[in-house]
Parts: C-alpha cells; sequence; structure tokens
C-alpha cells in the first residue's frame, strides 16, 4: 500500500512537471523577475510558496513554480557550476 502511494506521488510530481512546459512565456519572465528581487541566495533558500501567494490569486503552487524554474535551469549550460542570480539572468536574457 506504500509503494503505491509513493508511485501516485511521484507520478503526481511528474504529470507537474510535464504542465510546467506550457507555463506562459509572461508568467515564466514574472517568477525570474521575482527571484531577481529576492536578496542573493542558493537555490536551496528560496521560499517558492511565499513567491506563489505574491501575485494574489495567481493559479500557481509553490511545487509548480519550483518545478517551472528547474525546467528552465536544465537550458543553461553548465547550469550546476553557476550562481542562481547567473542563471536567472542567462534566462532573463533567453526570454527577452
Amino acid at each position: 500500500e506504500m509503494t503505491s502511494s509513493l508511485v501516485g506521488s511521484e507520478m503526481c510530481i511528474r504529470d507537474r512537471a510535464r504542465s510546467m512546459l506550457s507555463i506562459p512565456v509572461s508568467e515564466r519572465k514574472w517568477l525570474l523577475e521575482r527571484l531577481k528581487q529576492l536578496p542573493k541566495t542558493s537555490y536551496s533558500n528560496i521560499d517558492w510558496n511565499s513567491i506563489a501567494t505574491y501575485k494574489p490569486g495567481y493559479p500557481r503552487t509553490g511545487l509548480e513554480l519550483r518545478l517551472c524554474y528547474e525546467q528552465m535551469r536544465e537550458k543553461i549550460h553548465d547550469f550546476k557550476g553557476r550562481s542562481t542570480a547567473e542563471i536567472i539572468d542567462s534566462l532573463l536574457e533567453q526570454i527577452n
């Protein structure tokens, strides 16, 4: 029973990740600009739920925003060797 619930939750996360590919560019740009406004911090310290509640009536959860950012970040060459600020700047350049 425990195994089937884990598989279900993993499937839910996978499906959410896929849906992040369809987030409009304007929302992705808003997310990146919002991240850029945060104090310089490491990726692990970003409060995604706080970002999701920043915009009243925003339909995304913190998890969805994190997944969206992770998918965008994957497109940056050698992202693991870069700071969050560098990644955000690179992504914003690509969008603009």
